[in-house]
């Protein structure tokens, strides 16, 4: 793995500046490291390779580079180490916020037009799992926050 602290010091808002000036003028010592993409996230160039920022700001901290790296409060801007945690693809998952196409603007909660109910469903373990169907739209919100504490422990993102 590529030794980040020769290139890179941390600081404490999350950013990177860089430690010594690059050739060519295009950065220099003590200037903050990035392009922010349209997306939030943060990217910078290294060794001929364009890198998250998140992901080397992890390594420079822990010496390795899970494959995926989760921003606790879904903000990919936000680099500081306490907001990063190592995690897989479901986990990362469960940590979403909730869609802009949400027609009811609960996550995990669907209107179930033949029954005149609120579904709540989810994916748990690789699975949909139907947790009920209910008359109430703030039961069905209340289930869904439950279940989602339930199977997602520390990940659960209930908006």
């Amino acid at each position: 793995m590529i030794d980040f602290k020769k290139y890179f010091d941390y600081c404490n808002d999350g950013n990177l500046v860089w430690r010594v000036s690059r050739p060519g003028g295009k950065a220099f010592a003590g200037q903050i490291v990035g392009n922010r993409r349209r997306d939030g996230y943060v990217t910078v160039g290294l060794l001929g390779k364009k890198w998250l920022l998140h992901r080397i700001v992890y390594a420079m901290h822990h010496g390795r580079m899970p494959d995926v790296i989760d921003h606790v409060d879904g903000d990919p801007s936000n680099n500081r180490i306490e907001n990063l945690r190592p995690a897989d693809n479901s986990k990362n998952q469960w940590n979403r916020k909730l869609d802009s196409r949400s027609k009811l603007g609960v996550k995990n909660v669907y209107f179930h037009t033949r029954d005149k109910t609120y579904g709540v469903r989810m994916k748990v373990n690789g699975r949909i799992k139907t947790i009920g169907y209910y008359k109430d739209l703030e039961l069905a919100e209340l289930v869904a926050t439950l279940a989602r504490e339930k199977f997602f422990g520390e990940f659960a993102r209930h908006a």
